[in-house]
């Protein structure tokens, strides 16, 4: 059985992808392709079409597309004992002078710039996030692909990547995000698609999930303002929209 079977989609420069689904679904399997990594570092046989900017990717790791891996210090090199180092070596090209300045600017643009002379190993989970979105940007990538940029961070940490990511995608960047909670994503992606065992079951836009999917059949996380509307819906309390967050639920109910 084929790891992603029917998946044809595209999207905008300078547009947000959510590319929600389940465990197993096949969400890292596509990123790893559009990142280029699929045949070449994973054994297997792609058929059809996968192109970034025009050029395909599915066949050589893909110099267009960065890809964001669920741990960001599996971004690090291991060998860098500072932060600015890490940048620095990502960055590469000559000219100490010039190689500073573009280190300060990258960090700057991820709010990171006052971890520069701390130990990449020794950042919490949302400071190594930040870095680790440096180091990607130093390639000066077409497309972001962040596998679960979320995953293992806290309420506070998570809100600091966010932000990062608003800023990000305010700037141009087009992104793609993966996860299996739409909530995580809602305020960023301007839409989704969802993947269930390979196939892709949904393509539309993510505020229209909860009501044009079937969000939680395809195994995908609701945040609790969005089971509280289906609540109240069925008890006959709100005849709205189904939000996926409080400022789309703002002036619809009180909280």
């Amino acid at each position: 059985m084929p790891s992603l079977g029917d998946v044809s989609f595209s999207m905008k420069e300078g547009e947000c992808l959510a590319v929600l689904g389940a465990d197993g679904s096949g969400r890292t399997t596509l990123l790893s392709l559009l990142a280029g990594l699929m045949v070449r570092f994973y054994p297997g046989r792609l058929t059809g079409e996968c192109l970034v900017h025009g050029t395909p990717c599915g066949v050589r790791r893909s110099k267009r597309a960065a890809l964001s891996l669920e741990d960001p210090t599996a971004q690090f090199s291991g060998v860098a004992f500072s932060v600015f180092d890490e940048v620095g070596l990502a960055l590469g090209g000559d000219g100490a002078e010039r190689r500073g300045e573009a280190v300060h600017r990258l960090l700057s643009c991820v709010g990171a710039d006052h971890l520069a002379d701390r130990n990449p190993f020794t950042l919490s989970g949302g400071e190594a996030r930040r870095v680790a979105l440096a180091v990607l940007l130093a390639g000066a990538p077409d497309l972001l692909l962040l596998d679960e940029p979320f995953g293992q961070l806290d309420p506070a940490s998570r809100d600091e990547v966010t932000g990062v990511l608003r800023d990000l995608k305010a700037r141009g960047a087009t992104l793609v995000i993966s996860g299996s909670d739409a909530g995580e994503v809602s305020g960023l992606a301007d839409r989704a698609v969802v993947l269930e065992t390979g196939r892709l079951v949904y393509d539309g836009a993510l505020a229209a999930l909860p009501e044009d999917g079937d969000p939680e059949g395809w195994g995908l996380t609701l945040p609790l303002v969005t089971r509280v509307a289906q609540v109240a819906r069925m008890r006959g309390l709100y005849a709205g929209p189904l939000p996926l967050d409080l400022d789309a639920a703002e002036g619809r109910w009180r909280l």
